[in-house]
């Protein structure tokens, strides 16, 4: 299950929040080890999908939004494989009003209901992509 992740990196600038982790030393690196790893392209990145998206066995889930403006773009969240394995859903195809961003995700009442349709699955089967969420 992933909510809102960084499969495949982002396109953005990773930058840690005040208080946070360090900031960006230089417009062109970090001295924060995983924001350099979370852009797209990064050796670590590179490294950890060279054998794929996902591997026998376990269903995959992905859950992301439109309105995400840390992981871009949105659908690089995404994962490749066969439709028995892998569900993709996007929030706002599911309920098109809700403008919920990356870091408030496992917040959100609609993903919290995506992610027990996909947990209430048979062993072995990810998210049922015709399950349609309560937009409320």
């Amino acid at each position: 299950m992933g909510i809102a992740p960084s499969n495949h990196g982002t396109q953005g600038l990773i930058t840690p929040t005040p208080g946070g982790l360090p900031s960006a030393t230089t417009a062109g690196g970090s001295n924060c080890q995983a924001c350099s790893d979370q852009q797209a392209g990064s050796a670590f990145l590179t490294k950890l999908n060279s054998l794929g998206d996902t591997l026998p066995g376990p269903a995959y889930t992905v859950i992301s939004t439109t309105h995400d403006e840390v992981v871009t773009p949105y659908r690089s969240q995404f994962l490749a494989g066969p439709a028995e394995k892998v569900t993709n859903i996007t929030v706002q195809d599911k309920c098109p009003a809700d403008p919920i961003e990356h870091d408030q995700t496992p917040n959100d009442p609609v993903v919290q209901r995506l992610v027990s349709n996909a947990l209430g699955r048979p062993a072995g089967q990810p998210a049922d992509p015709a399950f349609q969420p309560n937009c409320v």
